[in-house]
C-alpha cells in the first residue's frame, strides 16, 4: 500500500531526481502514485519527470522500448503505428519526376492514381504556372489590360 508522506521543501533539481529514481525503479507506477510519495500531486510529477528529460506518455520500461521497435527496419516507431515513419513513407508515397524543372517529389499513392490513374506531373504551382504559359501563354491577362487602359 502507498501511502502519501509530507515531505520538506526540496529544491526543483532534487525534486525532479526523486521522482525519476522512483520512476526508473518502479516503471509499473502511475504519476499519482509517485506523487503520492513525494507529497506532490500528479501535475507536478509529470512536469518534474518533463525536467528530466523523461517521456511521460505511456512511460513503462524496457517492456515499452521493446515494443517501440519497427519489425521492418529496426528503427522507433511511433506509440500508436505498427511501422515507422521512414517505413511508412516508403509503402504509402510514390518518387515522381517534374516535366518542368526535372525534380524529383514525392506524393501519395493514392494520390498518384488520381486522374484516371495519370500521375501528378508538376512538383508544384510554381512549375505547373510554368508549363502553362509556355503552352497556352497567357491570354486575357488582366493586369496587362489595366496597365494599357
Amino acid at each position: 500500500m502507498i501511502t502519501r508522506t509530507r515531505t520538506k521543501n526540496y529544491y526543483p533539481s532534487e525534486q525532479s531526481r526523486i521522482a525519476k529514481e522512483l520512476m526508473v525503479k518502479n516503471p509499473e507506477w502511475t504519476l499519482k502514485e509517485i506523487g503520492m510519495v513525494m507529497g506532490v500531486g500528479r501535475e507536478r510529477t509529470r512536469q518534474l519527470l518533463l525536467a528530466e528529460g523523461l517521456s511521460i506518455r505511456k512511460y513503462r520500461g524496457v517492456k515499452y522500448e521493446t515494443e517501440r521497435i519497427c519489425p521492418s527496419c529496426g528503427g522507433i516507431k511511433a506509440v500508436e503505428s505498427n511501422i515507422c515513419s521512414k517505413c511508412y513513407k516508403e509503402k504509402h508515397n510514390v518518387t515522381l519526376t517534374c516535366e518542368v524543372c526535372g525534380d524529383d517529389f514525392t506524393r501519395y499513392k493514392s494520390q498518384a492514381e488520381r486522374n484516371g490513374g495519370n500521375p501528378p506531373r508538376f512538383c508544384g504551382r510554381e512549375c505547373q504556372g510554368v508549363w502553362l504559359g509556355t503552352n497556352y501563354g497567357f491570354k486575357g491577362d488582366k493586369l496587362g489590360q489595366m496597365d494599357e487602359g
